[in-house]
């Protein structure tokens, strides 16, 4: 799982990189849905791992 998490966060690093340097331009509610639904992602990812073993 340790690979998920870290691909959300390089995305949302990523996201931030290009936002940063005039690339895209996305509204901070749209970064804050993001980094919601990628946080969400990894932890339903990290309990049905646990489940699972």
């Amino acid at each position: 799982n340790n690979w998920l998490a870290a691909g959300v966060v390089g995305g949302c690093f990523l996201v931030a990189i290009l936002q940063g340097l005039g690339v895209v331009n996305v509204p901070e509610f749209i970064q804050g849905a993001l980094y919601t639904v990628g946080f969400t992602l990894v932890i339903q990812f990290y309990f049905r791992k646990k489940e699972g073993e």
